[in-house]
């Protein structure tokens, strides 16, 4: 499964990032693939300028290299476990 992990606090020894850095070793021990984004870390910015919400705008690299993390069809079709457990039939 690829699972997308987002934290967002300035201070990198924060309890917010020690669950993000937890859930990632965790998830990725399980043999998941796992995003790790630190918008801090990427100077993310919140604020979406109008020529952005345009269907066919041209996005910055950045923005556009997360957004083909995101499409990237999963490597396998495997039925999806969360948690450990199979999902219900």
């Amino acid at each position: 499964m690829k699972v997308l992990l987002i934290v967002a606090h300035p201070n990198k020894t924060s309890f917010n990032h020690a669950i993000a850095m937890t859930c990632s070793r965790v998830l990725a021990a399980q043999g998941n693939e796992v995003i790790l984004h630190d918008l801090y870390e990427e100077h993310f910015s919140p604020m979406v300028s109008s020529s952005e919400l345009a269907r066919d705008a041209v996005l910055p690299s950045r923005d556009q290299a997360a957004l083909c993390e995101v499409r990237r069809p999963p490597e396998s079709s495997s039925s999806t476990q969360i948690g450990g457990a199979a999902p219900a039939s």
